[in-house]
């Protein structure tokens, strides 16, 4: 959210969506983070959003280990959230993010997979 006041302009991040890029935050700095500056060059972002399978789901479809997500959070902000967590500590912007893969199922365990791969100008 962004408003202005005396000619300035502020963002407001709300608390929860801070506490959320705050703990991606710190699960990247120790994989990513720790490497030299952040990277300069063209990314491709594999980014897979697991959820925990809910209790209405049959079991039978809990044999795979794995479904598509359908409900809940929007992939997109999830996306745009991830990105945001990471400016400035893997990439020095999202704007970098030039190939970017993501999808959102159902898991036994709530996490998120992320790989980041350097890309050339040249494809």
């Amino acid at each position: 959210r962004q408003s202005i006041r005396r000619g300035q302009t502020s963002f407001f991040v709300p608390k929860k969506k801070k506490e959320y890029m705050k703990k991606l935050r710190d699960v990247f700095w120790p994989q990513y983070g720790l490497r030299n500056p952040p990277l300069t060059t063209l990314v491709k972002l594999v980014i897979i959003f697991a959820f925990p399978w809910p209790k209405t789901r049959k079991t039978r479809n809990r044999f795979f280990g794995w479904e598509f997500c359908t409900k809940r959070h929007d992939l997109d902000n999830s996306v745009k959230l991830a990105q945001d967590s990471m400016n400035g500590l893997i990439f020095k912007d999202d704007s970098q993010v030039v190939v970017l893969q993501a999808m959102k199922i159902y898991a036994k365990e709530a996490c998120v997979a992320v790989k980041i791969s350097e890309i050339s100008e040249k494809f």
